[in-house]
């Protein structure tokens, strides 16, 4: 954090007291203090050294304890980091009929290198084997990270087809749909007609 959590111990007059010992401690989030303990100096102040926040995104804290005086704690919110992978939210492989829509539209969550949800990434939908249409292509992640594509009509050929999800500095999410004959409309001659024996 930018600034260093430093606490102040005084008597009943408000004056610094010297050489208090004060003992520090990381209670929510993982991070750690460069002092785990420290002293106070002639005006009564003593330092962390330092708080570097855990890998966890949201809040932490850090709590000061020293001898006959109340505990303080300092809070901190940590923000995730930046978009590292697209996480896959929906079904890897699913099956429709050929040009019809899939029953669930690819869906990723944006992580960092942590795991922590990242919000308002723009995330883009493309099909990368096969032809059909897509809408609401383009996406942004919301609160949980999560983007999901509008919907997904696969091509009129059977067979496999390929939505990729992309995001500018993140490993990609493919999502594979198996693309099946439709129901029979037609019975066709194919050979053996209009002969003569």
């Amino acid at each position: 954090v930018g600034q260093i959590p430093t606490v102040r111990i005084t008597d009943q007059r408000g004056r610094g007291i010297r050489n208090v010992l004060v003992r520090w401690r990381v209670t929510a989030g993982g991070g750690r203090v460069v002092n785990d303990s420290s002293r106070t100096s002639s005006s009564g102040e003593a330092s962390s050294g330092g708080w570097t926040l855990g890998t966890i995104a949201g809040t932490q804290t850090l709590t000061a304890t020293a001898e006959g005086v109340p505990t303080v704690t300092f809070t901190a919110t940590a923000a995730p980091g930046p978009v590292a992978v697209l996480a896959r939210v929906s079904r890897e492989a699913q099956e429709a009929v050929v040009n019809t829509l899939v029953p669930e539209p690819p869906s990723v969550r944006a992580e960092d290198s942590f795991g922590n949800a990242v919000p308002n990434v723009p995330v883009s939908f493309s099909i990368s084997l096969g032809t059909g249409s897509l809408t609401g292509d383009v996406q942004t992640t919301n609160a949980s990270g999560i983007a999901t594509l509008g919907s997904w009509r696969l091509g009129t050929q059977a067979g496999q087809q390929i939505v990729r999800a992309t995001a500018l500095g993140a490993q990609g999410a493919a999502f594979l749909a198996t693309g099946l004959p439709g129901a029979p409309v037609q019975l066709i001659r194919i050979a053996g007609d209009d002969q003569q024996a």
